[in-house]
């Protein structure tokens, strides 16, 4: 199906007065967001309630951080040690600190161009 050139028009002026980020604020969207994401039932809450309150819940999340917990020490601990190049990444000479990506000396792969 195609448009006519005053119907495009009229569409691409529509689309450009709309910012992107508002919403209309009509009834129909309310109850359409209501619909699809909101509105749990009184029977839903009240189970989620009763579920959160119970021991059950308290110990698993409990035991949900502390895994989060030892997850972070560890990835820390391994970031600590990691080596985040092959080999030497700075010149090895005393007084220069160049690094050696694409600086490289062909002679020796240890220090830079500039000090060998």
């Amino acid at each position: 199906m195609t448009t006519s050139k005053k119907e495009f028009n009229a569409s691409l002026k529509k689309a450009k007065d709309w910012d992107g980020i508002s919403r209309p604020s009509n009834d129909a969207y309310t109850e359409s967001w209501n619909r699809i994401f909101g509105g749990k039932t009184e029977k839903e809450e009240e189970r989620l309630k009763k579920l959160k309150a119970s021991p059950v819940y308290k110990e698993y999340r409990d035991r949900q951080n502390a895994m989060a917990r030892d997850r972070y020490k560890a990835r820390k601990e391994e970031k600590k040690t990691e080596d985040h190049g092959k080999g030497v990444t700075i010149c090895k000479a005393k007084d220069c600190n160049n690094s050696l990506y694409g600086w490289t000396s062909s002679k020796n792969k240890e220090y830079c161009v500039d000090c060998v």
